[in-house]
């Protein structure tokens, strides 16, 4: 409403506009718009666009009177409460990998199971969230996409070198967003099989709330004799 309100002004004849203000909109108003136009396309986050919300923020601070000021707050303040709410007991499962729950639980299994199968390591294919994690609570490097020839953002660059893998048991991790029971999937993942002598799916992972109830649940599928020089020449 703000930024229409200005710009209406700006075309107004003899229409007065000070060069802060078109300094704070110049800042605002083509990155709000920018990624507002992805956004239809693609999952826009809120750090990309964050820069324009500051001078956004301070632009339409000029308008807002007392009134919807404590509205703001009102509204702030209960959307506080409850995320507040979320985050301390978690009511709500989200049925995504974008939580922080239950990565920990998945981390203490996946090491007991590593240890249970010598000379072997972990990956995952999900772009680089269950890999990520995993590194950051085990003391061995976790890999990713890279393993089977694909992009796998920082881990092509950070564990580039997967030769060093060559004769050893992967570990695949799968993640279920959708839960609709605690067996396993039935199916091996195609994308595993030209880098594996065989592939066979084992129990999954599953991570409970203290309650009992299933919050995560990740498919794992024992890869062995990995063989790094298939993806080289496909």
């Amino acid at each position: 409403i703000v930024f229409y309100r200005i710009i209406k002004k700006m075309f107004r004849p003899k229409g007065y506009f000070s060069d802060k203000n078109l300094f704070l909109l110049v800042f605002s108003l083509p990155i709000i718009i920018f990624f507002f136009a992805i956004s239809l396309f693609y999952w826009v986050k809120l750090n990309w666009i964050m820069p324009g919300y500051i001078t956004a923020i301070i632009l339409t601070a000029r308008y807002l009177n007392k009134k919807w000021l404590k509205w703001q707050l009102v509204v702030s303040l209960v959307f506080h409460i409850a995320f507040l709410v979320e985050v301390v007991f978690y009511p709500v499962p989200i049925h995504s990998d974008d939580t922080w729950y239950g990565w920990e639980g998945l981390s203490e299994q996946a090491e007991v199971l590593q240890k249970n199968t010598p000379d072997s390591f972990i990956f995952s294919d999900d772009g680089y969230k269950t890999s990520a994690i995993l590194n950051f609570y085990l003391d061995q490097p976790v890999y990713a996409g890279n393993v089977i020839g694909k992009f796998a953002l920082q881990f092509s660059l950070v564990y580039s070198d997967t030769d060093i893998l060559k004769g050893k048991t992967g570990i695949f991790i799968d993640s279920d967003k959708k839960i609709k029971n605690t067996g396993k999937s039935g199916k091996t993942p195609e994308t595993l099989k030209p880098y594996f002598d065989s592939v066979t799916e084992l129990d999954p992972i599953l991570v409970k709330n203290d309650n009992g109830k299933i919050i995560r649940k990740f498919y794992v599928y024992r890869c062995d004799s990995y063989h790094p020089e298939r993806k080289k020449t496909e």
